[in-house]
């Protein structure tokens, strides 16, 4: 398994620190790092419209 720095960030002040520590941990361990963040689905009138976002997503 290979190392890797994973954070999750949500655009709050606590994410962006949480990213800025993770990238130096990432830098000064010489590991790839991932980004993450989740978005809520849209919420929409037609049904149809919102199941082709979930099989998109």
């Amino acid at each position: 398994m290979e190392n890797l720095v994973v954070a999750g960030v949500d655009g709050s002040p606590e994410s962006r620190r949480a990213a800025q520590w993770a990238l130096a941990e990432a830098s000064a361990r010489r590991w790839p790092i991932l980004f993450a963040t989740v978005r809520p689905p849209p919420h929409v009138a037609d049904p149809r419209v919102e199941v082709a976002y979930h099989h998109s997503a």
